[in-house]
């Protein structure tokens, strides 16, 4: 899925080399002390970043990435999902025509856009507020098959495939009852399954749509241009200690291709064996970290630990926000 997820940024994404960057790991406790972000997470949003993530079979790790960051700094579950549905109604339609050209699912490429940056995704949350968990829920691992079938009822408007649907819209669509939903189904004037999700997220959002404050500011920074490590340890330690949003060129380490994924850093511990300092990488495929194109992934409970040395290798941007 990382392929598709990000597939298009390797065009404007520069990455890091250990030539350009000198970097040397940690091999003792003392310069690797343990942090959890997880257990030290404001009460409001601690369950919600113990909890892993799925974002079923659709490339939008960059709204999951960027809702983490906005969930730690508003105390407030903010929904991945709702945040990558608005993203795509914000695209002009060349956007949208290259998100096309990047899916790669037949029920889902063909009815919503896949692939975005974080970096835009903050932009447009900045400007038009969040959603949060209470009104459109984002764990979803049905959610492509579910935009399939509106697809499939668009072309006949069938009665007999309503009920079906309207029962999975209210599972993700969570502030509309049943009428609602029927209304927006049956809606003629709306021509595709993406242009259906975008008004059953608009009507979900917009009477618990959250404002950001104004001194919301996210920052980049890339690893062609300093050691990103530093910078992560800067970010996740200290009494302003927060998640990092990172974007992985998960080819030096995967099955042979290339592609982009974004995962959030949330700790770090040190491992005795190996004497290697891991990062611990909140990612958004599921408890078990399915269908990964890692070779010999170590999987938390929906967490990737990355050794030092391969978070440096394939870092290729982070993004994080200000205090």
């Amino acid at each position: 899925m990382s392929f598709f997820c990000l597939l298009f940024i390797f065009l404007v994404s520069k990455a890091a080399t250990a030539e350009e960057i000198s970097f040397s790991p940690r091999t003792n406790i003392q310069d690797c002390s343990n942090i959890d972000l997880r257990f030290s997470a404001p009460t409001e949003v601690r369950e919600f970043f113990q909890k892993p993530r799925d974002m079923g079979d659709i490339g939008w790790c960059y709204a999951y990435a960027s809702a983490d960051l906005i969930s730690w700094k508003i105390n407030q579950p903010i929904s991945g999902l709702a945040l990558a549905i608005s993203y795509v109604d914000s695209l002009n339609s060349l956007e949208q025509l290259v998100r096309r050209g990047v899916g790669h699912f037949n029920h889902s490429s063909e009815y919503i856009y896949e692939g975005g940056f974080a970096t835009q995704a903050l932009k447009l949350a900045k400007r038009q507020g969040v959603c949060p968990l209470t009104a459109v829920e984002d764990h979803g691992p049905a959610f492509t098959v579910f935009a399939s079938k509106i697809n499939s009822f668009i072309q006949k408007r069938d009665s007999q495939q309503i009920q079906n649907l309207i029962r999975s819209a209210s599972e993700y669509f969570k502030s509309l009852d049943s009428t609602s939903i029927t209304q927006i189904l049956l809606d003629e004037s709306l021509k595709t399954s993406a242009e259906i999700l975008i008004r059953l997220n608009q009507k979900s959002c917009e009477e618990k749509l959250i404002p950001l404050i104004s001194d919301f500011e996210f920052f980049y920074s890339d690893a062609g241009f300093e050691n990103l490590i530093d910078k992560i340890d800067s970010i996740i330690t200290g009494a302003h200690a927060r998640p990092v949003a990172v974007l992985l060129n998960d080819r030096h380490i995967g099955r042979g291709g290339s592609g982009f994924h974004y995962m959030t850093v949330i700790g770090r511990r040190f491992d005795n064996r190996s004497r290697q300092c891991l990062y611990v990488m909140r990612d958004n495929k599921g408890p078990e970290c399915r269908n990964y194109y890692f070779k010999n992934v170590r999987c938390e409970e929906g967490h990737v630990l990355l050794s030092e040395r391969e978070l440096f290798d394939i870092s290729s941007h982070i993004v994080y926000l200000n205090p």
